[in-house]
């Protein structure tokens, strides 16, 4: 399974398989398509989540955030959109479902992975919330490998 770096300002961040950054993408995305709230950069933040759920960044996915996060009220803005994605996390209870996650791969132009069972939502919701982290700038690994737990393999 590819594995990307995950960082915002000074290297910070953490190394995670590209299927789970692009499954957490789509929780952002949904906040972000259901936000009534006037966000600034919505419209560059939308086409890079697109970019990556669409699996077009394979071997490439990043935060380039930093693009369009320019000022402390942005990144205030964007802890918010996280928060809101986990909510929608949080509302599934514990686990996504099979259908739902393999849903997300249908979509893609190049089908990834099939989901062969359900993934707890709390392990989306500590990538998110190391995302919170890291744009509070609390965040002080530069390497920290993000171990999520899930096996493709029964």
């Amino acid at each position: 399974m590819a594995e990307t770096k995950i960082d915002y300002k000074g290297g910070k961040g953490f190394w995670i398989a590209e299927i789970y950054m692009e499954l957490t993408y789509e929780y952002i995305l949904q906040a972000l398509e259901d936000s009534e709230e006037i966000i600034p950069f919505k419209d560059d933040l939308k086409e890079d989540i697109n970019f990556f759920v669409n699996a077009y960044g394979k071997g490439m996915l990043t935060l380039l955030w930093f693009n369009f996060i320019k000022t402390d009220e942005d990144e205030k803005i964007m802890i918010c959109l996280l928060n809101r994605a986990k909510k929608i996390l949080e509302s599934k209870g514990d686990y996504i479902e099979v259908d739902e996650l393999n849903g997300y791969e249908e979509k893609k132009e190049e089908m990834a992975s099939k989901w062969p069972k359900p993934i707890k939502t709390t392990e989306i919701i500590k990538i998110i919330d190391t995302l919170i982290l890291m744009l509070k700038g609390e965040w002080e690994e530069t390497s920290y490998s993000m171990e999520i737990e899930y096996s493709f393999i029964d």
